[in-house]
């Protein structure tokens, strides 16, 4: 999966999906929303209803796209994750 990510100090794993709210209809949106949940919550074995989302807005390189996460405690690093530093947390990450 591209655009995956670790935080180490905060154990939460986050996928840029990109821009995707380009919709003037509801169902085309939430369906978009439950998919891309259900691809993150099958990644790592979890519970779609834990799995959070919010677009980016200020950043460089990721404005206006939109992320999911998982914050938990049993949430391990991904074997193609790429782990920010520890000195780094998830929206300091994307908001540079």
């Amino acid at each position: 999966m591209k655009n995956l990510f670790y935080s180490l100090s905060e154990k939460i794993l986050f996928w840029v999906v990109g821009y995707t709210d380009n919709s003037p209809y509801v169902k085309e949106i939430v369906d978009m929303l439950n998919s891309n949940a259900k691809k993150l919550a099958e990644l790592v074995s979890a519970d779609e209803k834990d799995v959070c989302t919010v677009v980016i807005e200020k950043s460089r390189r990721y404005k206006n796209m939109r992320v999911f996460y998982i914050k938990t405690l049993i949430i391990p690093l991904r074997e193609g994750a790429w782990t920010i530093p520890e000195d780094t947390t998830m929206h300091k990450y994307l908001s540079d």
